[in-house]
């Protein structure tokens, strides 16, 4: 992964489709971790594309997600 600034953005570029969807799924599954330790349940939304398939993948492939407190809707 190659990460560039550019002002406030930061860019992350990666290798790989595969890559790059494990690296959103571990940013995402912190963020519902955190979101866990403050309500008892929480909605989520997820896109539905082709290009999301990694990401999705790799999300529902972490354990530590507790996914029964987790209302999803996919687009």
């Amino acid at each position: 992964m190659i990460c560039r600034n550019y002002g406030d953005v930061l860019v992350k570029i990666f290798e790989t489709r595969e890559e790059m969807g494990a690296e959103a799924a571990d940013e995402v599954s912190q963020y519902i971790s955190t979101l866990l330790e403050e309500k008892e349940e929480i909605n989520c939304m997820f896109a539905a594309a082709p290009s999301q398939s990694d990401f999705l993948q790799s999300l529902v492939e972490n354990t530590t997600i507790a996914w029964e407190r987790i209302n999803a809707f996919h687009m």
